[in-house]
């Protein structure tokens, strides 16, 4: 359980943050809340999902070789711009090749204003292994509670994040705590007749519903609570997303 006893999971989020993104706070009743970032607000009481990757940050070659004992990397960006601290708090993923399977926490990084232009990314572990200019297979990845932002659409492809449970919800560039665990009120997008039914993220609006999990290949959320629920209501389910 976190130590920070002045925590309040249903405060309104704050412009700066008050402590390091995925920063994890359980409260008394066993509810487990992640420090979070949102890019688009999220309603209370409605699912938050993770960003998508940027396709250009993807399969990136270095600018310079790494050696061991290393604590920063240059890689060269694929056609899109990095904005200051961009992937702080993130992972460096090294896909294939030399050191394949190796990741890296991402302390932070300048800006790089060209789309192709050098990011020197500066990581938290140092370089353990050597790694080769010629391969192109690194990969910048946002924490996984950074940059949430609501269900979009009403496709059912997303990481599932949390639930945001303060007073008006997270906002545009805001940051606070959202519900990955435990009992929780939660939009519901249609009637569930079975109790404890698994729910994934609803397709019939889009906008942050859950609904019941009918294919292996739709992600678990959370189950269902003790009531049956009712389709545009606000109902208790009990989120299985990250203890």
């Amino acid at each position: 359980m976190s130590k920070l006893a002045t925590i309040s999971t249903s405060a309104q989020g704050t412009s700066s943050a008050l402590v390091s993104i995925g920063t994890r706070h359980e409260d008394a009743f066993g509810r487990v809340f992640y420090y979070s970032k949102c890019t688009t607000a999220i309603g209370r009481g409605k699912a938050g999902v993770a960003a998508a990757t940027i396709t250009n940050h993807d399969n990136l070659s270095f600018q310079t070789a790494p050696a061991v004992g290393d604590q920063s990397v240059k890689v060269t960006l694929g056609g899109t711009a990095a904005t200051a601290e961009q992937y702080k708090d993130g992972w460096l993923v090294n896909q294939d090749g030399t050191g394949e399977g190796r990741i890296y926490r991402i302390e932070g990084h300048e800006a790089q204003t060209s789309t192709t232009g050098v990011l020197e990314v500066f990581l938290a572990d140092r370089i353990d292994i050597v790694m080769a200019i010629s391969e192109t297979n690194v990969d910048l990845n946002y924490n996984k509670y950074d940059e949430l932002r609501p269900q979009d659409s009403t496709t059912q492809t997303f990481i599932p994040v949390g639930v945001p449970m303060m007073v008006g919800g997270l906002g545009a560039s805001e940051f606070g705590y959202i519900q990955t665990w435990g009992p929780c009120a939660v939009w519901q997008d249609e009637a569930t007749a079975n109790l404890g039914e698994q729910l994934t993220f609803g397709a019939g609006t889009g906008t942050g519903q859950l609904e019941g999990r009918d294919a292996v290949t739709e992600p678990l959320f959370a189950v269902s609570g003790p009531a049956a629920s009712v389709a545009d209501e606000y109902q208790l389910v009990y989120i299985t997303i990250s203890r």
